[in-house]
């Protein structure tokens, strides 16, 4: 068991986001647009939808760890902290979707876990997946270092297993963990490949234009939308995307183009935490 300092500080992280349309809210329930370069703290709720994609960074100076936040996810920051010793101390709460994590360069001694509806993680200096499958089964698998993986529910005997690189395991609700597979080798090259571009555009501060990223952005604004899509303004207001009108409708009736939206979003500098922002 880790010896914690009780002093500790936040620890700042911040969003790089590759698409519109992904929310963030925090611990009172206040949801804006998430924005690139958006910080991320503690309480932090973010949530993304169709070809939305989401990274949250270590905003210190040389940190190439990373969380891939996949579309259609949604998770919470509950604990990202700092301590006086230097460790860091990070829980995410995955609720639905899928994560890649590289935390290769975290402190030593730090602790970096997620939790999803059947499963806690527990990880050190290691690059893993994780994901949420129908009936909340929640699938692991670990491309570089170790994962101890245990389910939480109340009403089965605990049992925590050690996954290794190249290793997979699956937690069903009120079972065990499945013992260790071996990963598809294929399948773990794709999630290192995928893995070693985010890094590399990390490292060149070009995270945007990934290879992965750049491939899939629609030519045009109004292919990145469709039928009910919500756009919220730096007003406040809340437009509705319609295919037939070609953009977004206002409460009041008002037209907002595909366009418009997204140089709305680029130029949309409101923090959410005011108070952290430096």
């Amino acid at each position: 068991m880790l010896n914690f300092s009780t002093k500790s500080e936040r620890l700042k992280g911040k969003a790089e986001l590759t698409r519109l349309f992904t929310r963030i809210g925090n611990e009172n329930g206040n949801k804006r647009q998430c924005k690139k370069g958006q910080k991320i703290f503690e309480g932090s709720s973010i949530r993304t939808e169709d070809n939305s994609t989401v990274y949250i960074l270590i905003h210190e100076e040389g940190r190439n760890d990373f969380t891939k936040i996949f579309e259609n996810t949604q998770v919470t920051v509950e604990k990202m902290q700092k301590l006086s010793s230097g460790e860091e101390d990070i829980l995410l709460d995955l609720i639905k979707g899928e994560l890649l994590i590289n935390v290769e360069n975290m402190p030593q001694g730090s602790s970096f876990k997620v939790k999803t509806p059947t499963a806690i993680t527990g990880v050190r200096g290691t690059r893993f997946d994780v994901r949420i499958l129908e009936d909340l089964v929640t699938r692991v698998l670990v491309l570089q270092g170790k994962v101890f993986l245990g389910n939480l529910s109340q009403f089965i005997e605990q049992k925590i297993i050690e996954l290794s690189a190249g290793e997979h395991s699956t937690v069903r609700p009120d079972e065990p963990p499945q013992q260790p597979q071996t990963l598809d080798p294929e399948i773990q090259q794709q999630y290192e490949d995928m893995a070693e571009k985010i890094v590399e555009a990390i490292n060149e501060g070009n995270l945007a234009q990934t290879i992965e990223d750049k491939e899939s952005v629609p030519e045009k604004p109004e292919e990145q939308f469709k039928d009910g899509d919500e756009f919220i303004g730096p007003d406040g207001k809340k437009y509705i995307y319609s295919e037939d009108a070609g953009g977004f409708i206002g409460p009041n009736g008002e037209f907002l183009s595909p366009g418009d939206a997204i140089d709305m979003q680029s130029r949309y500098e409101e923090h959410i935490y005011e108070d952290g922002d430096e």
